[in-house]
């Protein structure tokens, strides 16, 4: 770079076409503002490490899902054998595995199988109970229409509409609707009432 110097009082400046090398304050500062190729390795390294390391975590929730969904489809298919041949004990028990291995959204499809074929075979003490724990592990409308179906079939009105009205504010919670599940509960309600 060419160098110019010219007097200012009893100051000398040097005036360049680079960055502020006039005032050595100033240039030490704008050198700690550039990042050293260390600095950008070392960041690197973070990012590469933290990309792996979700990239990891999402493979792990992943094929765990996996196993939790072939657990249940077999199951499923175990128990829709079990229950065609009549033996709906060993078809409910089919579950118990799955139901056991899965959590939230899972587990209550699964308690609410076991639930749908206990009621199918009126067993309705135990389809109460499989629905119960069906609506702890993850509350859906679906899971209160189950409760207010069965409570219906075993005569208690008071519960059935009460879990039939649940139902319906929970569908109407919904950002997607299923209208023709929502016009059954209506209906429904409306047949508990006119009794």
């Amino acid at each position: 770079m060419e160098r110019k110097s010219h007097k200012n009082g009893n100051k000398q400046y040097a005036a360049s076409q680079g960055p502020n090398e006039a005032d050595p304050v100033v240039w030490q500062n704008q050198k700690k503002l550039i990042p050293t190729k260390w600095t950008v390795v070392a960041i690197a390294s973070i990012l590469l490490v933290v990309a792996a390391s979700s990239l990891y975590i999402f493979n792990t929730q992943r094929q765990e899902s996996t196993v939790e969904d072939a657990e249940a489809d077999e199951a499923a298919l175990s128990s829709h054998s079990l229950e065609e041949s009549g033996d709906y004990k060993k078809a409910i028990a089919a579950y118990d595995d799955a139901v056991a291995e899965a959590s939230g959204e899972q587990k209550a499809s699964l308690l609410s199988s076991q639930a749908l074929i206990a009621l199918r075979n009126d067993s309705l003490d135990m389809a109460m109970g499989y629905a119960l724990e069906a609506d702890k592990a993850s509350t859906s409308p679906e899971s209160l229409s189950l409760i207010a179906a069965i409570a219906r079939k075993k005569g208690d009105t008071d519960m059935a509409l009460e879990y039939y009205e649940r139902s319906l504010a929970a569908y109407e919670a919904l950002e997607v609707r299923d209208t023709t599940e929502e016009q059954a509960v209506e209906d429904a309600i409306k047949e508990l009432k006119s009794e």
